[in-house]
């Protein structure tokens, strides 16, 4: 099925985009040859490369979000990598070229109101993915039990035709 990814906290949305990445581990390689982002030899046995992946919705949210497409938004994610990280910054100004040309939706909301409304209704003919990279340390223990609560009953709901991870 095609994925429907939700991020909590996505920020720039970098990870939304995470399909247009090369992806390389000993002869296994997925995603674009030719794209700017490349991750190689990160991973210990074989990762499974030869799944196919389409990626029909990207959205996101943010308390505060920065937008990848702006000179300021380029300036304050680029803050965030230290001057001598030149691998880490190599990979952000590629998956800001990619951010460029593939669009992502990250919203300005919290994280228990939002994941409350992109869960309501099961997502038919998409596999919903509900994920976050590292702003669960960051919410309160009451809004993080409001997520976990929410995604729970969501995957009560989940079906075959409309799955949740």
């Amino acid at each position: 099925m095609p994925l429907r990814l939700l991020e909590i906290g996505a920020s720039a949305g970098l990870h939304l985009r995470f399909d247009h990445y090369r992806y390389e581990a000993a002869d296994l390689a997925f995603g674009d040859p030719a794209s700017p982002v490349r991750f190689a030899g990160l991973w210990e046995g074989t990762p499974p490369f030869d799944a196919a992946c389409t990626v029909a919705v990207r959205e996101g949210c943010d308390v505060d979000p920065v937008n990848p497409a702006t000179e300021e938004g380029r300036l304050t994610v680029t803050s965030y990598v230290w001057p001598d990280q030149r691998d880490r910054l190599a990979a952000l100004s590629g998956a800001l070229e990619v951010a460029a040309r593939v669009p992502a939706n990250v919203e300005r909301a919290d994280a228990p109101g939002w994941v409350a409304a992109k869960l309501a209704q099961p997502a038919r003919g998409v596999a919903t993915v509900m994920f976050q990279s590292i702003v669960w340390q960051y919410l309160s223990v009451e809004d993080q039990e409001r997520v976990r609560r929410t995604i729970e009953e969501g995957g009560s709901c989940a079906t075959s035709d409309a799955p949740l991870a």
